[in-house]
């Protein structure tokens, strides 16, 4: 069942389609019982916010509903507790989340996955279970903030240097591989260079 009077931190209520959306459920009683008041209101971390971590100009256009069901909400979590406030400490500067959830709706339509193959493609990523966000800061170039991760040491599932432009970081609970990718476009395709810690240092900068 859909609750029709959904709360969300800085929105206030507003009603939801019926059969869209989330699993009932308040998120700013949830966030509040979850912290104890630890983090400021509306925060899933010291440094990150649930709007950020929801914002999507595509959704926005397209009126797709971007929003977390329980258990998105607690790996967006995880992912700003374990990854996000770790990288945001250490470089002591702003980092900002270019895409992190996207519902299946959403990640279908920026994958173009249009056929069952596609689709089944998408629904491995990480960004439609939140355990991954797209990172810039905006100092740094893509590349030195992939480097800076890597050499951090901070534990992470998959972390993408993406077409020199920004950082796909991948944190969750289950743990990962810590796969280490460069992005580029060839031809006007993409490819995914993969490398392992030892290969990755050729590239660090």
């Amino acid at each position: 069942m859909i609750n029709k009077d959904f709360c969300f931190p800085s929105h206030g209520t507003f009603p939801l389609p019926s059969g869209e959306g989330p699993t009932s459920f308040c998120l700013d009683d949830y966030l509040n019982k979850r912290k104890g008041g630890k983090y400021k209101p509306g925060y899933l971390s010291d440094y990150f916010s649930l709007d950020e971590m929801l914002k999507s100009e595509i959704a926005a256009r397209e009126g797709i509903i971007n929003l977390p069901d329980k258990s998105q909400l607690k790996s967006m979590e995880f992912l700003c507790r374990n990854g996000l406030d770790p990288v945001r400490r250490g470089i002591n500067k702003s980092v900002h989340v270019t895409s992190g959830l996207r519902v299946q709706a959403l990640n279908y339509f920026i994958k173009k996955a249009n056929t069952p193959e596609k689709k089944a493609k998408a629904d491995r990523g990480q960004h439609p279970k939140g355990e991954a966000a797209d990172i810039q800061v905006y100092t740094m170039s893509s590349r030195e903030l992939w480097s800076w991760i890597i050499k951090a040491r901070i534990a992470f599932d998959q972390l993408i240097d993406e077409f020199g432009s920004w950082v796909h970081f991948a944190v969750s609970e289950k743990g990962g591989a810590g796969v280490i990718t460069i992005a580029s476009l060839v031809d006007g395709e993409a490819e995914y260079k993969h490398l392992s810690r030892k290969q990755a240092e050729e590239f660090l900068v």
